[in-house]
């Protein structure tokens, strides 16, 4: 899979055609190996050309799940990363936990799935056509807790949509994001612990985006909040903006322990200074969220810090 997205990129780079003598020496393979990569490539969906005595000229990109489309954009971060793609699935979240101790980097992506899993053991609701769904499992090895890498996730994603589609992102603390008042994004952050050390070996990262409506509207218990980030029919190239969102959160990353982009997060998490409710019944006014990525609101002289949990926004 490596060798047809590392072939995917050297494509990309060039708008005439590229003689497969030219890739085979770039990637150190056979004439052989370069054209079963462009025959991977080209079952993928991707439209490729191949002239004799000229080479191979890449025409149109593909409108499926690619692994190659993925891990040619990836950032040097996440080299050796294993990206995986399914056609339906329980759960991505579930899949990366089962293989996050033997994966040290890994992705998967799936057109739907059955049992999308948000916070509270609630479900995510993923049909097939209508969204983005991807689980990202690494190795992690620092002090930070998993609650302010749900906050890096979200950043990375608002951001990046914001690019993308010139829309203003909201956040509802610690892990939904918003556009025009509904819910287009879910992100869910685990921890996976070693047996024996019982301290964090691992995180697995999932990110739901609901990118338009499905066929028929969202079912009736979350069609009052859920919302779609563009109409039905858009083009998008998820491919494309799984890299981006990855690629960001692995800058973000890359900098810690530098905690500058929590401003970002805060500029955009729309429930600070109004009324909600805790799961616990409790309704308070948050005021700010502190360097941890907690939610923080006055109780009397005091000011507590919720590191965990949930809000519901009152009106």
């Amino acid at each position: 899979m490596r060798t047809a997205a590392s072939a995917l990129k050297i494509l990309r780079e060039k708008e005439g055609p590229v003689s497969g003598a030219r890739m085979a020496s770039r990637l150190g393979l056979t004439r052989a190996a370069v054209w079963k990569a462009v025959h991977m490539l080209r079952e993928e969906g991707y439209e490729i050309e191949g002239v004799s005595n000229r080479g191979y000229t890449l025409t149109g990109e593909t409108d499926r799940l690619s692994a190659s489309g993925i891990e040619s954009s990836l950032s040097s971060m996440w080299s050796g990363m294993t990206v995986r793609i399914c056609e339906k699935l329980t759960s991505t979240s579930t899949l990366a936990r089962q293989r996050a101790d033997t994966e040290k980097q890994l992705l998967i992506a799936a057109n739907a799935q059955t049992a999308g899993r948000g916070r509270r053991g609630r479900d995510f609701y993923s049909p097939p056509g209508a969204g983005l769904y991807f689980s990202l499992a690494m190795e992690w090895g620092r002090e930070e807790a998993p609650v302010l890498v749900t906050t890096m996730a979200a950043v990375a994603t608002a951001l990046v949509l914001e690019r993308e589609f010139g829309v203003a992102v909201g956040i509802k603390w610690v892990n939904d994001l918003y556009l025009h008042d509904r819910k287009i994004c879910g992100i869910l952050t685990e921890a996976v612990t070693g047996l024996e050390s019982g301290v964090t070996a691992s995180l697995v990262i999932g990110i739901g985006i609901n990118l338009m409506e499905p066929a028929g509207g969202y079912p009736a218990p979350i069609r009052r909040i859920a919302g779609a980030l563009v109409r039905q029919g858009t083009r998008i190239d998820r491919n494309r903006l799984i890299s981006l969102i990855v690629n960001d959160l692995g800058s973000l990353i890359g900098r810690l322990p530098d905690r500058g982009y929590l401003d970002r997060y805060r500029e955009r998490c729309f429930i600070l200074g109004r009324k909600v409710r805790l799961d616990t019944g409790q309704t308070i006014v948050p005021h700010a969220i502190s360097d941890e990525g907690a939610l923080l609101y006055r109780d009397g002289n005091a000011i507590r810090s919720l590191q965990t949990g949930e809000v519901s926004i009152l009106l």
